[in-house]
């Protein structure tokens, strides 16, 4: 995956126009939850204006503690599957999608120190209304920057086929 389609890696985030209309024409509220990515699609989608008529929110919960806090994923998940997991990813998106009261939420969980064994795991999550929240795993490789890249990429490639 190209991790500059969506995002100029030596300058401002931005998300293609196409993604943009397609937000716009289809009229639903979407939320991320965000934890390797500490920001990254909140910033992408409000970098343009206009963007508060799809853009609800993005909860960055980092920590253990903020996803059980903010995003009420159960602490069990945490334990036994790890926060780095399909558990745990749907979780954070279901908790998005009830935190913000929106129609889609997506979420990104993953590793992206290099020093990590698992480097480049990452976990992105969708939820919509009136269905069971789902999640894929990844696999990017590169340097920590690149692959919080590609996690953010991948989330808005899962969004254009969720939207």
């Amino acid at each position: 995956m190209k991790a500059d389609m969506f995002f100029h890696l030596d300058g401002p985030c931005l998300v293609d126009e196409a993604l943009r209309a397609k937000l716009v024409k289809a009229k639903k509220k979407i939320a991320f939850a965000e934890s390797i990515t500490g920001g990254l699609l909140g910033a992408a989608l409000t970098q343009q204006s206009g963007s508060s008529a799809y853009f609800a929110g993005s909860a960055v919960c980092y920590c253990d503690k903020a996803k059980t806090r903010v995003l009420g994923v159960d602490k069990t998940i945490l334990e036994k599957k790890g926060a780095v997991s399909h558990a745990c990813a749907a979780a954070m998106a279901q908790g998005a999608l009830e935190l913000y009261g929106c129609d889609i939420a997506l979420s990104v969980t993953g590793f992206a120190d290099p020093a990590n064994k698992d480097a480049g795991k990452v976990y992105i999550g969708w939820a919509l209304k009136g269905a069971d929240a789902m999640a894929k795993s990844f696999k990017f490789s590169g340097t920590r920057a690149h692959v919080r890249l590609c996690a953010a990429q991948a989330v808005l490639e899962k969004l254009k086929l969720l939207v």
